[in-house]
């Protein structure tokens, strides 16, 4: 019988990430990386459904902790016993298809990652994202990563991707994904193997939205370059939470699983959007999503992500 894990990163115990727990426990195996630098108790309390995994890392944006995290994860959900897909999420993502449609992924033989091809400053992924060298950024705070991140690499020269990656495409898109199983185990052994490509990662900033990205199209049988995730951006840099008017637009758009920076309360408005849909292929028609009411915030249109940009 086909299982699916849902793997997740998570730094504190939100409301969110245990509303969204009782929502993927009935359909997979849910497990989640707590960051090694906050006390993994209050997740106990809050989502005791959850695996938490104990080979915890301690999470250093934007630098390699991010994918060992993910990939610690990955390791531990693809020991279960007939798991055929895993999907990375992270704590603050809720789902906004209904049920059935993410209990079918388990025999989808589809990858699906946003694997567009890079360097692309239209995307927000500029040459400099995959030549400058990363520098840790807890030790010295924001600014004074900015200062050494800066010093370090005017004295260096800068990375060349061609040279670790050979003929292999660079690609690059959002972080989350969701893979079949025996994709995941390729990658997972490229990255044991170790060598040029897995180093060049490991040297980058914000390499969870490279490395899979770079290496899944050269496994996959069956892929699908679009995000599994919807998240509004202000400025292109940075998610921003989530208006009824954003979520409305994903949910119409029918292309995401999950969407991205949810308050609880929007919570409850999907899924009273998702238990009202009474189309037979669970499909999100227009005129079934309920138009938000006056006294929301929601924007005046939905903010897609530069790497959704078309």
């Amino acid at each position: 019988m086909n299982q699916q894990a849902f793997i997740v990163t998570a730094h504190q115990p939100e409301p969110i990430l245990k509303r969204m727990v009782e929502r993927l426990t009935p359909i997979g195996i849910v497990l989640v990386h707590v960051d090694a630098r906050v006390p993994i108790e209050p997740f106990r309390d809050l989502i005791p459904s959850a695996i938490l995994i104990p080979n915890r890392v301690k999470v250093t944006y934007p630098r390699w902790s991010l994918l060992e995290a993910s990939l610690n994860l990955s390791r531990q959900a693809l020991e279960i016993e007939g798991i055929s897909r895993v999907t990375l999420l992270r704590s603050t993502h809720y789902p906004i298809v209904r049920d059935h449609q993410l209990a079918h992924l388990a025999s989808d033989m589809a990858d699906y990652i946003e694997a567009l091809p890079a360097p692309n400053s239209g995307r927000g992924k500029p040459v400099s994202r995959f030549t400058r060298r990363s520098v840790s950024s807890h030790r010295h705070g924001r600014w004074g990563h900015v200062a050494i991140a800066g010093v370090i690499n005017r004295l260096r020269p800068p990375l060349d991707w061609t040279v670790a990656l050979g003929e292999t495409e660079l690609r690059a898109g959002s972080a989350y994904w969701s893979l079949r199983a025996e994709t995941l185990a390729n990658v997972v052994e490229i990255v044991r193997a170790g060598g040029p490509l897995v180093d060049y990662f490991s040297r980058i900033d914000s390499p969870d939205e490279s490395f899979f990205h770079t290496v899944v199209p050269t496994i996959s049988k069956n892929l699908i370059t679009r995000p599994i995730s919807y998240s509004s951006w202000e400025d292109g840099q940075h998610p921003t939470s989530l208006t009824r008017e954003d979520l409305r637009s994903a949910m119409i758009e029918g292309t995401y699983f999950f969407a991205k920076k949810f308050e609880i309360e929007l919570a409850d408005w999907v899924d009273d959007q998702l238990s009202e849909i009474e189309s037979e292929d669970g499909s999100l028609e227009p005129e079934a999503v309920s138009e938000p009411s006056s006294s929301s915030d929601a924007s005046p249109s939905p903010r897609l992500p530069p790497t959704s940009a078309v």
